[in-house]
C-alpha cells in the first residue's frame, strides 16, 4: 500500500510528509528519487504523472506548479488507481493551502491538518486490486463493476464476461466502461443486452459487441465515429 507521501518544492524543500522519515533506508530512497528526477524536473510538463522504481518501491510523482507530489508504494499497486489518488491529493492540497504557500515565510505547522485529509483519501481508494474472477493482481487497466456499495474488478474481457454471468440477475450492476472515439474524444455508453453491458469479442475475425450470454444471444457492430470504430475503455 502507501509507504509515505511527500509534498516538496522543485528544489527539494519539504512542505508535508505523511509519516516521519526515520529509517536511513527510506531517507536514502527519497534522496535517490530526487536525484533521479533532478534532470527531468527542469523540463517536465506540469500535471504529468510519472513513476520510478527503486529497491522494490515505486515512487509516483506529479509536478504541479512549483511543487512535487510524491507517493512511495509497494510495486504491486495498480498504477491507474495510484494516479487517481495523486490527482485527488493535489486537488485537496490546492483547495486547502493555495493562498498559504504564496507567502514568504511559511508556517509549516498549518500542513499538519492535511494528514487527516490524506488518511481519508487512502481509506476511499483501493490501490492493490485483485481480479474477482481469477484472483490475479491487476497492475494497470481493468474493468470495474459496482453493485450498491460493493465493487468488483476484472483483469481482462474473459474474466469480465465470467463476472457478468455470475451477476447476470443483478439489475443494479453497473459497468464502469464506455466507448470512445480516438479521433475526437467523443464517448458513449456501452450497449446493454440482457440487463448488463456488452463486451468485445472477435467474431469471424472482426471485433464485435457481444452479449454476456454469448454470441448466440446477440452480436452488434462496434459503433463508428469520425469514420473509425470506437474503442472500449476499461476504466473510468
Amino acid at each position: 500500500m502507501i509507504e509515505n507521501l511527500w509534498i516538496i518544492t522543485r528544489g527539494g524543500l519539504p512542505y508535508f510528509e505523511l509519516r516521519p522519515t526515520k529509517s536511513g533506508t527510506e531517507r536514502l530512497l527519497l534522496s535517490g528519487f530526487l536525484s533521479a528526477i533532478e534532470s527531468f524536473v527542469r523540463e517536465a510538463t506540469d500535471n504529468e504523472i510519472e513513476s520510478i522504481n527503486l529497491s522494490k518501491k515505486r515512487f509516483t510523482y506529479s509536478i504541479d506548479e512549483d511543487l512535487i507530489f510524491v507517493i512511495c508504494t509497494e510495486e504491486n499497486v495498480n498504477q491507474l488507481m495510484v494516479t487517481r489518488f495523486v490527482e485527488a491529493v493535489k486537488k485537496e492540497f490546492w483547495n486547502n493551502y493555495r493562498n498559504d504557500i504564496n507567502i514568504d515565510l511559511i508556517d509549516y505547522s498549518i500542513f499538519e491538518s492535511f494528514r487527516e485529509v490524506v488518511e481519508k483519501l487512502m481509506s476511499e481508494i483501493d490501490l492493490v486490486l485483485h481480479c474477482d474472477t481469477c484472483g490475479k493482481v491487476i497492475p494497470n487497466e481493468f474493468i470495474s463493476l459496482s453493485e450498491g456499495s460493493k465493487r468488483f474488478y476484472y483483469c481482462c474481457q474473459s474474466c469480465y464476461a465470467e463476472g457478468l454471468r455470475k451477476h447476470s440477475k443483478s439489475s443494479s450492476m453497473i459497468a464502469e466502461s464506455f466507448l470512445m472515439c480516438d479521433a475526437c474524444g467523443y464517448t458513449k455508453p456501452v450497449p446493454i443486452h440482457c440487463e448488463v453491458p456488452m463486451h468485445i469479442e472477435i467474431i469471424d475475425e472482426e471485433p464485435k459487441l457481444v452479449c454476456h450470454m454469448g454470441p448466440s444471444c446477440s452480436v452488434q457492430d462496434i459503433p463508428f465515429h469520425c469514420n473509425k470504430g470506437m474503442r472500449l475503455i476499461l476504466t473510468t
